[in-house]
């Protein structure tokens, strides 16, 4: 509900002028705190529309968020140039916020499957496979040369998804949609094999990347029940990132907790069974309650390295999508009913 009152009226989320705006309307009152880079609007509202495709949330169905998702797709596709590509090709944060509007335009293809949709998931997907550099891997720019672990996480996200929905076309007796090679997400695990160490699991000497290169790893098939590195890298992650609210201790850091919970979920066993705990305690902890939703009520604090661009908008998607982890894939790949049947949440004018 906080995400949805800060959305503009053309449909997209301001990474640094969210507050200028409540319910599609210029906010005369306090602004809150929280921006993050301007210039980023594509990565904010790609972020903020796959928190709501994570709840069930599309653009169709009876809730209260239909026109909300609506008008955050067609602003994205509206940034899509010829090419496929969302936004600016230029900037460091290029094929960061690509890769993310490439994840929720084909989610959202995938849990209606609209034709309004999949013209646009497709060349975006395309353009996303266009800009992998040799090795397997994705980097800050497009198509430069040189990977990393943070890029290539975030590509995986979208062809991961692309994959599920050609599976359950297959497995629907229908033609594959995307085409998806298989190949393409196990060479994005293999190009973290230089990156890990045998011995600790710890990729990049990092439990941030660990976390990201065990979602890869994941991703690309590997068996967490089998492979050594998954159960390394997850006692890595519970030792050094376990989620806990405290910021005079710094200890948060959201980037590694979103995924390190999609890692550890799939994981399993008691190092889920403690993060999910202490996930429980962070999330509750974390949660702005006071004023109301024109300000803080719903939101995240963008606490921890890595939000400086994203701010308030990309913190609440993250602690959003944390949440949703439990149900996130079988909401957005498995009943495409489910956005009739998601309860109300409550709206500033309903509070």
């Amino acid at each position: 509900a906080w995400l949805a009152a800060h959305q503009s009226a053309d449909g997209r989320w301001s990474s640094d002028g969210f507050g200028r705006v409540c319910n599609q309307k210029p906010w005369p009152g306090e602004v809150p705190d929280g921006a993050g880079v301007a210039g980023r609007d594509v990565g904010a509202t790609a972020w903020a529309l796959t928190s709501f495709l994570g709840s069930g949330y599309t653009s169709r169905g009876r809730h209260p968020f239909a026109r909300t998702v609506s008008r955050g797709l067609r602003f994205l596709k509206n940034q899509q140039d010829a090419e496929g590509c969302f936004g600016p090709r230029t900037g460091p944060d290029a094929l960061a916020d690509h890769a993310i509007a490439t994840l929720a335009m084909l989610e959202a293809y995938g849990m209606t499957e609209s034709p309004i949709f999949v013209g646009s998931a497709g060349k975006a997907l395309a353009f996303l496979l266009g800009a992998r550099n040799a090795g397997g891997g994705w980097g800050q720019g497009l198509g430069t040369g040189t990977s990393d672990v943070f890029h290539t996480g975030l590509a995986v996200l979208a062809v991961h998804s692309a994959a599920l929905i050609d599976q359950d076309a297959v497995g629907r007796g229908r033609p594959a949609r995307f085409g998806v090679d298989p190949r393409i997400l196990r060479e994005a695990a293999a190009s973290l094999l230089s990156k890990t160490d045998d011995k600790t699991g710890l990729v990049n000497g990092n439990a941030r990347d660990t976390a990201i290169g065990m979602v890869i790893r994941l991703f690309a098939g590997e068996d967490a029940r089998t492979s050594g590195a998954l159960q390394r890298g997850a006692r890595v992650v519970l030792q050094a990132c376990t989620p806990a609210w405290d910021t005079s201790a710094g200890t948060i850091d959201l980037v590694a907790w979103y995924f390190g919970t999609l890692a550890l979920h799939r994981v399993g066993g008691q190092a889920w069974k403690h993060w999910n705990e202490a996930l429980g305690v962070a999330l509750r902890e974390g949660q702005r309650r006071d004023t109301d939703r024109c300000l803080y009520r719903g939101s995240w604090d963008p606490v921890g390295p890595g939000l400086e661009a994203g701010g308030r908008v990309q913190a609440t998607a993250f602690m959003h999508l944390a949440s949703c982890t439990y149900y996130r894939y079988d909401r957005v790949f498995g009943n495409r009913s489910v956005g009739q049947t998601v309860p109300a949440a409550p709206t500033v004018a309903q509070e």
